[in-house]
Parts: C-alpha cells; structure tokens; sequence
C-alpha cells in the first residue's frame, strides 16, 4: 500500500509540474502577445504608418481599443489581459472613464474564460480605475472580490495580501477613515522593510502614503521615522527609478515641513525639478508635488506665490474634464485658504464657493476638506463686511465640530470654528445672552491667543449685556507691547485697547 500511495504521489506530482509548465507557458503567451499588442498600438505613432498624421497617445490607445473590439480570433483570457494592459496605459494619462470601461470588460473576459489569475489582476485594475474617479466604496469591493480570487492561487496568496491591504488603505484614507488606513499601512510597512528593506521601490510607495496620512492625522514625529530611512537608502541608491525618489524626497520634505523644519522648502522644489523631468510641465502627475511646493510657501508666509501655484493645479485639473472632482474641488478650497491669507478676500470667496459646491453635489458638504472650505469662506465673507453670510456658514459648520466628529478640526483647532462665530457675533450684537460661543472657546485646551481672544469677546459680551463687573474679572490683563496683542483679530484687539484706557 505504502508502494502504491507513494507512486500516487509521484504521479500526482508529475501531473501538477505538467500542469504548472503549461499554465507557464499559457502565461508566456499572454505576455508575449500583450507586449506585442501594444508596441504595435504604438507603432502607429509611426509617420509613416499613419500618412503623417500626428496622433497623441489617446488617439494611439482609442485605436487600439477598437482593434481589438474587432479581433475575433483571440482566447478571452488574452483579450481580458489586452484590455487591462490598454486600460493601465489609459489611467497613466488621466483617461480615466475609458481605461475603467476597458478595465470592466477585461473583468467581465476573465469570468467568461474561467481565469482566476487574470480575473485577479483584472479586478485589481477596476479597483485602480475606481480610485481614479474617487468611487472609493466601489474599489473596496473590488479588492475585496480580487482578495477572495487570490485565495485560490496559495503561491500568491500572500503576495496578493499586501497588495490588497495597501490599495485598500488607500481608500479608506479617501473615505476619511485615516486612522484605520494607518494601522493597515503600518502592517505592509513593517512587511516590506523587513523583506525589501527601505531603498526599494515598493517599501517607497507605502511609505510615502503612510507619512502623508500621519501628516494628517498630525503625526510628524512618526512619520519623519518612517520617512528618513527610505530617504536615505534612496538617495545612496543608483539607478533607483525617477519616480520612486521624487515620491520619497516628496514625502519627506512633507513631514519636514510639517515639523517646521526649513530644509522643507528645498526638498520640495528638488521634488518638482525631477516630476517635470518624468511628465513634462502641465501634466497631472506633477500635481501633487505642485501642491507641497505652495504648502510650503504659505507656510513660510509667502501666500500669494502659493496661490498662483494652487491656480495651475487647478487648470490642470480642469482639463481633465471630471465632473464633480473630488481633486478639483480639494485645490480649489486650498486656493480659497491662501487667497484669503494674502488679503484677496474676493477671490477666496469665489474659489471657497465653487469648491464647496462640488463637495454638496457629491453628497459630501461637510467632508473635512468642505469644513476646511466653510471655515476660509466665513473668514474672507467676515473680512469683506459681509457678516450675516459668515455667521450663516459657521452656524452650518458648528455641529459638525461637536463630539469630536470633526477631522478637520480637532484638538486644539477645535477652539477656532466656535471663536470665528463668537467674533461675528459680537460684530453683529447679536450675542447670546449666555455668551455661549467664547464660552465654549475657553472649554478646549486652545491655543494661547485663541483662548486670550475669547476671553475679550467673553468679557464683550458681558458688558454689552450690563454685567460690567464681570467683564472686568475676565478681561485679561495685557501690557501694551505684549505679543499676544498683534495675534488677536483687530476688532477685538481694539475693543480691549479702548477698555484699557
């Protein structure tokens, strides 16, 4: 018996290796007919071939996908695998509703051939085209579908994991679940640089996107650990691929800057010089490093020039004709908030509003970007005179800094959507009698001169509502030089100069 269990597990054996070399070899032929597929889709970029005509890379890549809607004579297993490498090269130039349509159909082939392998892949790319056009809950699910897939294939069972894990985290960092994404991340980190260590490319991509949600969260210090070895390893590394030090550098000018290190500054524009190298100027890979750039402008006071900055991201943006864009929406509220700082109230207004209405029509109006939006409007509205409209948009945002709902403003940040309101009040005499606005500002462990302003507005009110020997306890007692006095909003500031003579 033991004989012939032994001869059966030898030919078992035997009949997997067959297996195994001919789904090599099947797979041998997809590749090769991929490869060949699309450096004939792009053969046609050949003058000669095209009588002349200039045809740009969609043009090349719309061609192609009609070619091989009318190819009758492939398997469905490689036709779903031309389609994914098509809809891949259509997402790398923002094509982003045809490389999900061919994205779709390389998903629905795959099912059709009974190829879990390429339907695995298949459903990764949908998933990427889904995060393309910000349909966040979408591309879970299909990570979800592709993770279940990947159970049937052991050998890339782990590898399928980490991948999975990683494009899912993004999503929830999207869906504002940042928190959650940065457990996951910290996970396919510690994999990765224990297997990789830092200098590689796939240790890069998760590092860079574990910083900039720490960032967020405002961990610096945590992410600055994670960013400097990875830094390091790819500045001493040859031949590392453009891309992969551009994001790192990226990421960690980010923290740095966050830190309020000065080096930011330098990093940040290294960062730019080598995305225009890999796009070329104007192209929407270069966006995000566009953007660092004038955060770290504004943060150096130089808001204007961050402003202009913020403009190009935002017409760059604007061609790539998405409506309602997530991205679009996020630049234009980040133009609001610098336009503003550098005094263009009217400006920031007209970005704020237009940004905040793409929010509203994706159903998202308090997103923590919208909040972040509301905030700068009432602002510039309150600078510009324009008192009710402000008072109007911080009674909508309000409720939406209570229990600690808000992402946007936590902490002691929470202290500066009830002080905005509580100044515009008192702008108006229309403060409550309880003063309940400052008086919630002085609940929340604020800043210094955030909690000095409500105690001013706190003593206003009490004073305006008879109660003077009160608001002669709470007035805080300030020397005429004293710093606090120039980071106090000047209605305020004067008010308490006039109580003080």
């Amino acid at each position: 018996m033991s004989l012939i269990g032994g001869l059966g597990v030898s030919l078992w054996a035997a009949d997997q290796a067959r297996v195994q070399r001919d789904l090599a070899q099947a797979e041998a032929r997809k590749s090769r007919a991929v490869a060949d597929f699309m450096i004939d889709v792009f053969g046609a970029a050949d003058p000669a071939m095209v009588d002349g005509a200039d045809l740009t890379p969609r043009d090349l890549l719309v061609q192609g996908a009609r070619r091989l809607g009318e190819d009758n004579d492939l398997d469905t297993s490689t036709r779903s695998a031309l389609r994914l490498a098509i809809g891949s090269a259509q997402l790398g130039i923002s094509e982003y509703e045809p490389g999900l349509e061919q994205m779709q159909a390389a998903v629905t082939e795959a099912v059709a051939a009974g190829d879990a392998l390429v339907e695995l892949e298949a459903r990764l790319g949908l998933g990427v085209a889904l995060n393309k056009l910000q349909r966040s809950e979408e591309a879970i699910a299909q990570y979800d579908l592709a993770r279940a897939i990947g159970k049937r294939l052991p050998d890339l069972a782990a590898k399928t994991d980490e991948e999975i894990d990683y494009f899912r985290a993004i999503e929830l960092g999207r869906l504002d679940r940042k928190a959650e994404s940065v457990q996951v991340l910290k996970t396919v980190y510690g994999r990765r640089l224990a297997r990789l260590g830092p200098g590689e490319p796939l240790t890069i991509q998760v590092a860079t996107t574990l910083a900039y949600y720490l960032g967020n969260l405002k961990r610096a210090d945590e992410g600055i650990l994670i960013t400097e070895p990875s830094y390091q390893a790819a500045r001493a590394r040859a031949g590392l691929p453009l891309r992969w030090l551009k994001d790192i550098v990226s990421a960690h000018a980010y923290m740095l800057l966050l830190d309020k290190r000065p080096e930011a500054s330098s990093l940040f524009e290294e960062a730019r010089s080598i995305d225009e190298r890999v796009y070329g100027k104007g192209h929407p890979g270069t966006v995000v490093t566009m953007n660092n750039v004038a955060f770290a402008m504004s943060s150096g006071g130089d808001h204007a020039r961050a402003a202009a900055i913020i403009e190009e991201v935002i017409t760059i943006r604007r061609g790539m004709k998405l409506e309602q864009n997530q991205d679009l929406a996020f630049s234009l509220i980040n133009a609001a908030n610098m336009w503003r700082k550098a005094g263009k109230f009217e400006r920031a207004i007209e970005r704020a509003r237009e940004g905040i209405a793409i929010y509203v029509a994706r159903n998202d109006g308090f997103y923590r970007q919208a909040q972040k939006g509301r905030w700068s409007l009432a602002l510039a509205l309150e600078a510009t005179g324009q008192w009710q409209e402000a008072l109007r948009e911080m009674s909508e945002l309000l409720p939406y800094t209570e229990d600690g709902r808000s992402t946007e403003f936590s902490g002691p940040d929470a202290a500066l959507p009830w002080l905005t309101a509580a100044r515009i009040e008192a702008r108006l005499h229309a403060v409550d009698p309880g003063c309940l606005k400052a008086r919630r500002v002085l609940t929340i462990d604020a800043a210094e001169e955030t909690a000095t302003e409500a105690r001013i507005l706190l003593a206003m009110c009490q004073a305006r509502h008879g109660d003077d020997l009160a608001s002669h306890d709470t007035l805080p007692v300030l020397a005429s030089d004293d710093a606090l006095l120039a980071k106090i909003d000047p209605f305020v500031r004067d008010w308490y100069v006039t109580q003080k003579r």
